[in-house]
């Protein structure tokens, strides 16, 4: 029998051949069951998993600091992490929680890479500095790995951030216009917490000060172009309301005038044609309008009530690709995205302060929150409705098992809750 006899630097050579195929892991947006704000970097509001059957209830509630508006998300082990107040809390499956990390004045909605990491926009007030938080989930406690400072924010806002396929994290701010450095920015962001690029679009000096800015969070679609919205207005001039295409580099891909205030998240279609955004206040009135990411052309609008003047409201995708959308009029909607036209309507009778993000499971029934959590066949009847602790005007978000999460705010402070 023939012995074969390796020496110690023919296996140190081979480990280290082997070592050098290996390629470094990279930090995508998680796969868990509700990794983000609206579900995904298309912002589709649609789980892969069924909600609750038959008639549900709470099945646990607990107490969280109130103020601000955010989403939960569900990270990889089926932590629900939340912001409320000026924390970011992490809550067990059960109920338990977990922990709370105190950040900043106002905490966008968590979002959650591959590694279990997790990223929030934070905001102080005018005038002050806004952030991108990394957070790690220690467990017991949660721990700040790095923040990076995204320069002055107007009005405090905490844009929701987007993690795209090569774990670049996009945030965009709105930063005061009588500021050096005043305009839109959207920042890219290395998952080490570096600057990848900054894109600035300028806007003009405005006598006065200013009265509103936005620029909102990205949609990322298949070829990890980012879109996102952005507006101003100042006393004594207004500098437009803008629809942006840039490319991964951070150039400019389009961008096009939309003549209305959209201060919601673009949803891109799941063949990444189209693009829809709902609108207020603009020529047209309020509605529903789909644009084509390829030069931002507009492709159709649908005239249809959406909100006041406070907020459009944020679309969701049914599993053909139709979009749902809420109202703050007490209405909810289904749209054909071939043309446009309104499927079906269901209004609650009264005005309703219905959440402007709604929700839409693997059975394609629709959720909505108020002041109670509301259950819509894809046929447009109601199902079920359960009593909540308080006003919910977010995301219900959905766990594996079929759960729903969401955050309840009263007079008395705010719950995070768990129906099914």
């Amino acid at each position: 029998m023939k012995r074969f006899v390796f020496s110690g630097v023919f296996i140190v050579a081979i480990i280290a051949g082997f070592a050098m195929t290996i390629s470094p892991v990279v930090s995508q947006l998680s796969g868990s069951a509700w990794p983000k704000f609206m579900h995904d970097n298309r912002t589709t509001g649609r789980s892969p998993f069924a909600g609750p059957t038959g008639t549900p209830s709470i099945a646990w509630q607990t107490s969280i600091d109130s103020g601000g508006q955010s989403s939960p998300s569900v990270g990889p082990d089926g932590t629900i992490y939340v912001s409320s107040g000026k924390s970011l809390w992490a809550v067990a499956s059960d109920g338990t929680l977990k922990w709370s990390l105190l950040l900043d004045q106002e905490v966008s909605s968590p979002a959650i890479d591959t590694n279990g990491a997790i990223y929030v926009a934070t905001a102080l007030p005018s005038g002050s500095s806004a952030k991108l938080c990394k957070v790690q989930d220690l467990g017991t406690s949660g721990s700040l790995a790095w923040e990076f400072a995204l320069g002055v924010d107007q009005y405090g806002a905490a844009c929701n951030p987007a993690i795209a396929p090569d774990g670049t994290i996009y945030v965009t701010t709105r930063p005061e216009l009588a500021s050096p450095d005043q305009g839109f920015h959207c920042y890219a962001i290395n998952p080490d917490g570096s600057l990848k690029w900054k894109w600035v679009k300028g806007v003009p000096d405005c006598p006065g000060s200013p009265i509103g800015g936005a620029a909102y969070g990205v949609a990322i679609d298949g070829s990890s172009r980012i879109y996102f919205t952005a507006s101003a207005v100042a006393e004594g001039c207004v500098y437009g309301h803008t629809l942006y295409s840039l490319n991964p580099d951070g150039t400019t891909h389009w961008e096009r005038s939309i003549d209305a205030t959209s201060d919601c998240v673009p949803t891109i279609s799941a063949d990444g044609s189209k693009l829809y955004l709902t609108h207020r206040n603009g020529p047209g009135d309020s509605g529903v309008a789909a644009y084509s990411t390829n030069d931002g052309s507009l492709l159709w609008f649908t005239a249809t009530p959406i909100a006041d003047d406070s907020q459009t409201a944020d679309i969701a995708l049914d599993s053909l690709g139709d979009l749902i959308v809420g109202s703050n009029q007490g209405i909810v909607r289904k749209i054909a995205s071939s043309n446009g036209a309104i499927l079906w309507t269901y209004n609650f009778g009264s005005s309703v302060n219905i959440g402007r993000h709604p929700t839409v499971d693997a059975n394609g029934t629709i959720y909505v929150t108020a002041n109670y959590l509301i259950a819509i066949s894809s046929a447009g009847s109601e199902l079920w409705r359960v009593d909540l602790p308080g006003d919910s005007l977010d995301t219900a978000s959905i766990g594996s098992d079929g759960t729903l999460y969401l955050r309840a705010n009263s007079f008395f402070g705010a719950d995070l809750c768990a129906v099914r």
